[in-house]
């Protein structure tokens, strides 16, 4: 419950509460994560972040949105 105050309104309103833990595509626990990049245009941005997880590491997109002076999680994918 705790991760809703990290999701945008949109995403909030499309994700059941109990499928926020399929939102990040990784395996295991967490054990380490570097940002590789990040870009803003205007109240949206993309952040794509390694991730370690289960001894694999992913790159992963983040795309947020800023509202209310906060930035919000709006998407997250696997980087192409």
């Amino acid at each position: 419950m705790q991760l809703s105050g990290y999701l945008s309104p949109n995403l909030q309103k499309t994700t059941p509460v109990e499928k926020y833990k399929q939102l990040l595509p990784v395996n295991g626990m967490i054990e380490g994560f570097a940002v590789q990049s990040a870009s803003r245009s205007g109240n949206e941005a993309l952040v794509t972040v390694a991730i370690k997880a289960g001894g694999v590491e992913s790159l992963i997109m983040f795309n947020l949105v800023k509202a209310k002076q906060n930035w919000y999680i709006d998407s997250i994918a696997k980087a192409p």
